[in-house]
């Protein structure tokens, strides 16, 4: 299963793409500046609280605005 961090995560557009990438099958964590864990956790994925050792464990970083 290929790993996804998604910089941007908890907003709309990289909220989309984090549903999108899971129902993939993607393992999916995304990272955003206000630290919305609560929006990780409504869309199934992890929030990234070590940013440095998620995008270092990930096969795809993708930056949403």
């Amino acid at each position: 299963m290929k790993r996804m961090l998604i910089l941007g995560g908890t907003g709309e557009t990289g909220s989309w793409f984090a549903r999108y990438f899971k129902d993939k099958g993607y393992d999916v964590a995304v990272w955003g500046p206000s630290g919305k864990v609560d929006v990780a956790e409504r869309l199934g994925v992890r929030f990234a609280h070590d940013l440095m050792a998620e995008a270092k464990s990930s096969d795809i970083v993708l930056v949403s605005q």
